[in-house]
């Protein structure tokens, strides 16, 4: 057993600004961003404060290992605990879980792999807390020179719901310019296979034995369908599961608490149209870019085992010269707020058609959308559209629908084309 004498503390380097990171502000590697566990909200939180701390210079070296102390009095808030009892308890569990979490990789050119814990030991004793985190670690922890993401802690800590604290931190770490590239917004197109995306996401442990030798098999091209299949736990199986209590969570509480606007759409394919992957479109600083510029472009189907992030395509940018679509802040705020409660697989670019075609007024688009479920409709985009335009009744629509199916189906084309062509018009 160490001596507590023989730790050595830090001590910042001469010109260090410690104020300069009072704010909060951390880096996290991507690599650790990146690495596959299961994991609570409490841990992720631990870890968050840690590396903050780290950021600070304040911690202890112990043979080459960082040692992050805190007192068990001003982490009760972080994590919910109420009493001294209570935040005893939660850290007990928090230790047993954060010292079994482990990442890793792979090098299957020349066939290594290589796994370490990310923290090797969790100790708590007179109202004090301490992790000790992996020397071999320290590279990704503490002086990291490059491929990582600065993290706000204050925004981190706010966040209720582990699912929406890793797919936050995915998302950032993803959406970002290349050194060299133009930088003439913050919008980016982000793809993830779903399988994938449930490993990311801790949904599946893919530190479980079953797990890891499925993707261990082929390191270079894992197969992530197969090892979600193989893993004994199967909860949010159902892509309607998953949906509704991992992502639709995430992306309100994310759009709610940060400075980050995040809307989605499942990729679909084979029979039956099954829900394969995810496009997720990031606006980032949507307080500095208050118009909606994140409008859907042309797909391209990227390759399933690459997780990649590019910029949406330039001639589907926000517009800003004359006679171009150009959002306020309150018509993106209703282009975000009718799109949770139209159906999923409409593309934004339907969304914002709706949303302007209503005049961007909510109660009247959905009274329209309500309408609209008494109907038999074809093209929801271009029904809504003719109905807001032309403010269709209960009694309006009977008689439309006297006309014959091919004028109308006609005339909702002609709109929305109209439409489309005036939105991504150069």
């Amino acid at each position: 057993m160490k001596k507590e004498e023989d730790k050595v503390l830090v001590v910042a380097e001469p010109g260090y600004d410690k104020n300069r990171d009072r704010n909060g502000d951390y880096q996290k590697s991507n690599f650790l961003i990146g690495a596959k566990y299961k994991s609570s909200i409490q841990e992720n939180k631990i870890i968050a404060i840690a590396l903050s701390k780290i950021r600070q210079k304040d911690y202890e070296i112990d043979q080459g290992s960082i040692i992050c102390k805190f007192k068990a009095k001003d982490l009760k808030i972080a994590l919910g605990a109420e009493d001294n009892h209570s935040i005893y308890k939660k850290l007990d569990r928090i230790s047993k879980n954060l010292t079994n979490r482990s990442v890793g990789w792979t090098d299957p050119k020349s066939n290594k792999f290589d796994y370490i814990a990310v923290v090797t030991r969790a100790s708590y004793e007179n109202g004090t807390f301490r992790i000790k985190f992996n020397q071999d670690l320290q590279e990704y922890i503490d002086g990291i020179r490059g491929n990582y993401t600065t993290l706000s802690l204050v925004t981190m800590l706010q966040f209720k719901n582990v699912y929406s604290f890793r797919l936050y931190e995915i998302l950032r770490s993803k959406a970002y310019y290349r050194k060299g590239e133009e930088r003439a917004d913050e919008f980016f197109e982000i793809t993830f296979q779903l399988s994938e995306l449930r490993l990311l996401m801790g949904i599946v442990n893919a530190n479980l034995d079953s797990v890891r030798n499925i993707l261990l098999e082929n390191p270079a091209y894992p197969d992530y369908d197969r090892a979600v299949e193989a893993s004994p736990e199967k909860m949010y199986a159902d892509w309607g599961d998953f949906k509704r209590h991992v992502i639709d969570v995430a992306v309100k509480e994310i759009n709610k608490i940060t400075d980050m606007a995040v809307e989605y759409k499942p990729k679909k394919g084979g029979k039956g149209g099954r829900v394969y992957g995810l496009i997720f479109y990031v606006q980032l600083h949507k307080d500095k870019h208050l118009n909606a510029g994140f409008i859907q472009g042309e797909q391209t189907e990227l390759p399933l085992d690459v997780v990649e992030a590019k910029e949406v395509p330039k001639k589907h940018k926000k517009q800003t010269t004359a006679g171009k679509i150009e959002l306020t802040a309150e018509q993106m705020n209703v282009v975000l707020s009718i799109a949770r409660t139209l159906p999923a697989d409409l593309d934004l670019d339907g969304i914002k058609a709706i949303a302007e075609a209503g005049h961007f007024d909510p109660d009247y688009i959905h009274e329209k959308y309500e309408l609209s479920k008494t109907q038999d409709v074809d093209n929801l985009v271009a029904w809504m559209v003719a109905a807001l335009r032309n403010d269709y009744q209960s009694s309006s629509v009977k008689a439309k629908k006297t006309r014959s199916k091919k004028r109308m189906d006609s005339d909702m084309e002609y709109d929305i084309d109209a439409i489309e062509a005036r939105m991504l018009k150069n």
